[in-house]
């Protein structure tokens, strides 16, 4: 396993990023959920959905 060190920022910017996601879904503003969920992936990030909120990661 390859551990990558990010930026307090970057991780900072993920999460808000995920909290916007998730308003933007309960809100089923499914549009820009899948908008943030591209800029995420432009980031580098993959996000998968679980009952207990969501999980990232950075891609490898």
């Amino acid at each position: 396993m390859i551990l990558t060190k990010i930026s307090e920022e970057l991780e900072s910017k993920i999460h808000a990023l995920i909290l916007k996601r998730k308003v933007a879904k309960d809100n089923k503003d499914y549009e820009l959920a899948d908008k943030i969920r591209n800029e995420l992936l432009d980031l580098g990030v993959e996000i998968k959905d679980t009952s207990s909120g969501t999980d990232w990661n950075l891609k490898s």
